[in-house]
């Protein structure tokens, strides 16, 4: 899985601070209708935490996963002095 995450001082080609991106799975379709909600630290519902990755200055992160059957994820980041912290939309990853 990979994206990009808004951090504070990136502008442009100007590089940001980097911050920590926090990676989710669910199997189930009916939990992934949202995204999870984060209380301290800790998921509820069928939410279960994947892994934890550094973004670069650019605010990109990757963090490998090999799913054996259908999963949705998403990933949580901090907020800074510049922007919220916030999750990512779901996205759907579909084993044949």
């Amino acid at each position: 899985m990979s994206g990009v995450v808004p951090i504070k001082g990136h502008y442009g080609s100007k590089k940001g601070t980097p911050k920590y991106v926090t990676l989710y799975k669910t199997t189930s379709a009916k939990t992934a209708k949202a995204q999870p909600k984060y209380a301290g630290g800790r998921t509820v519902k069928a939410w279960t935490k994947v892994g934890r990755t550094r973004t670069d200055g650019l605010g990109k992160y990757k963090l490998s996963t090999r799913p054996g059957k259908t999963t949705w994820y998403c990933a949580w980041y901090a907020g800074d002095n510049s922007y919220w912290g916030a999750w990512t939309s779901v996205a759907k990853v579909t084993v044949r």
